[in-house]
């Protein structure tokens, strides 16, 4: 089963676990900012995380989320984090 589940993986381009791990990491910024930011539940993206298989829409999100242009963009647009939130994450990500 896990040898479809990496077909479909590598046919639609989702990102594995530790892709998915790592892109959040890369800005780093805990799974509950990370999933505000993109607009998904806390435990969606803790349990893509941890091999859940994101729909082809969210393995898109967090794909976006790997670009430091286009996930400061993401930030710019969350309403849901405080300013002092906001502007740490955004001048991590600017100067990458």
């Amino acid at each position: 089963m896990a040898q479809v589940y990496n077909q479909y993986r590598d046919k639609f381009n989702i990102p594995f676990p530790d892709e998915i791990t790592r892109i959040r990491e890369k800005h780093g910024i805990p799974v509950t900012k990370i999933s505000t930011i993109l607009g998904l539940g806390v435990n969606s993206y803790g349990q893509y995380e941890k091999g859940e298989m994101p729909s082809i829409s969210n393995a898109r999100l967090i794909q976006m989320a790997n670009d430091p242009k286009k996930f400061v963009e993401m930030v710019e647009l969350c309403d849901d984090l405080d300013e002092s939130t906001k502007s740490k994450y955004l001048n991590k990500a600017q100067k990458k």
